[in-house]
């Protein structure tokens, strides 16, 4: 393989991995302060505005 295909595969990798590592961080801050998971859809006609927008 080429270098610059190497490099564009790892830089990819780590973009996914901070992808995971962000949204797990935020579910954690969501549940810290609200004290609830957050909802899998805030789109759905059940889930607040105040849950929506966190």
């Amino acid at each position: 393989m080429k270098q610059d295909t190497l490099w564009s595969l790892a830089g990819s990798a780590a973009a996914v991995a901070a992808s995971m590592m962000a949204r797990k961080a935020a579910d954690k801050a969501y549940q810290k302060e609200v004290g609830e998971t957050p909802p899998e859809n805030p789109d759905e006609p059940d889930v607040e505005w105040r849950q929506a927008l966190l």
